[in-house]
C-alpha cells in the first residue's frame, strides 16, 4: 500500500507520483504499483474503518472521485503525471484550473516558507532565542508552530557538539507539547548528560506519569539515583588544595599514581603492583558513569 508524507512546503500527491516510479524501479509492474494507491488502499480502509466511504475502484456505491490521464500509465508509470483533470465530488476540474490554484497557493505561502526556513535554521545553529523571536507571529492557540519530531531531531543532532543548546531545544519542546511523555523523556536524558541530575529526575518523573511503560525513561529512572549517590561521594572526596573546584576534582580521577621508570629497569616495573591502583577504582567508575 502506497503512502508518503507531502513534500516540505509542497502539495499532497507529488510524493505519490514519485513513489509510484520508485516501486516500478524496485521491480513492481506498473499495474502492481497502481494497485497500491487505488484498490489496495481502498480495501485496507474498508476492512479497518467500517463506516468510512468506499473508494479505490470504479464500482457502484464507491466514491466517484476520479483522475483522468492523457496517457496510459500501464505502459509507462510516468504517464501518471499527465493529468487532464479531476472529478471531485461531482465537479469536473480541468488541469489548467488545478495548475492555477496550485500557483496561487504557492505565491501565498512563499513569505511563510521563507520565515519557516529562518526558524528552522536558527535551532540548528543553537540560537534558540532567534528562533523563538521569528516564530512569535506564527504562534497559534490551537497548535504549535513546529512539529515535536522536528525539535526532537534538532536536539539530538546538537547533543554531541552543543549540549546546552540541545537542552534548551528540549525545554522548548516540553513547553509546546506539555502532554508528551517523549518530550519530557528527551529533556531528562539531555539533563542527565549535562549532569544536572535533580532537574533530570523531575523531567523523568513527569515522563513516567504520562507514560509508565516507556522503557527508555524507566532505564533512566533506575540510573539517576545511583549516579546521584556517586556524585555526592565525589563531592566529598578531598582535594590537595581547597581552591580546587569539584570539576578539577573530577578531572583528577582520571590520573592514576605512577612513577617514572627507566625503560630497562624491569625490577622497578615489577614493584608497581595492580593493588596500587585499586583505591581509585570506585572513583573511576563514578567518573565513567558521568561520562567525564
Amino acid at each position: 500500500m502506497l503512502g508518503t508524507d507531502a513534500a516540505p512546503y509542497g502539495f499532497p500527491g507529488l510524493s505519490t507520483r514519485q513513489e509510484l516510479q520508485e516501486l516500478v524501479a524496485a521491480g513492481f509492474s506498473p499495474y502492481q504499483a497502481l494497485l497500491t494507491t487505488t484498490r489496495n488502499a481502498g480495501n485496507f480502509i474498508a476492512e479497518n474503518l467500517p463506516n468510512a466511504p468506499r473508494f479505490g475502484t470504479i464500482s457502484e456505491g464507491n466514491e466517484a472521485d476520479l483522475l483522468l490521464l492523457s496517457a496510459n500509465p500501464l505502459r509507462d508509470i510516468r504517464n501518471a503525471e499527465k493529468i487532464d483533470g479531476v472529478m471531485l465530488q461531482g465537479h469536473w476540474i480541468p488541469y489548467s484550473t488545478l495548475n492555477s490554484l496550485q500557483s496561487a497557493i504557492q505565491a501565498h505561502a512563499a513569505p511563510i516558507k521563507r520565515r519557516l526556513v529562518e526558524i528552522d535554521a536558527a535551532p540548528e545553529a543553537g540560537d534558540i532565542a532567534r528562533a523563538q523571536k521569528i516564530a512569535a507571529p506564527l504562534q497559534s492557540e490551537t497548535s504549535p508552530w513546529v512539529a515535536e519530531c522536528v525539535l526532537t531531531t534538532k536536539a539530538r543532532k546538537l547533543q554531541s557538539t552543543k549540549l546546552p543548546a540541545a537542552t534548551e531545544i528540549a525545554r522548548w519542546n516540553t513547553l509546546l507539547y506539555p502532554d508528551s511523555f517523549s518530550a519530557q523523556c528527551l529533556l531528562a536524558d539531555l539533563l542527565f548528560q549535562d549532569k544536572k541530575l535533580s532537574e533530570a529526575m523531575v523531567a523523568a518523573k513527569k515522563s513516567q506519569t504520562l507514560e509508565p511503560h516507556n522503557a527508555v525513561n524507566v532505564n533512566l529512572l533506575e540510573k539517576l539515583p545511583r549516579c546521584n549517590n556517586r556524585y555526592a561521594s565525589l563531592r566529598r572526596e578531598p582535594t590537595k588544595s581547597s581552591s580546587k573546584t569539584i570539576n578539577q576534582a573530577k578531572c583528577k580521577l582520571w590520573t592514576c599514581p605512577s612513577r617514572r621508570i627507566p625503560a630497562d629497569n624491569s625490577a622497578a616495573r615489577k614493584s608497581i603492583r595492580p593493588a596500587n591502583r585499586t583505591p581509585y577504582l570506585p572513583s573511576l567508575l563514578a567518573a565513567i558513569a558521568f561520562g567525564l
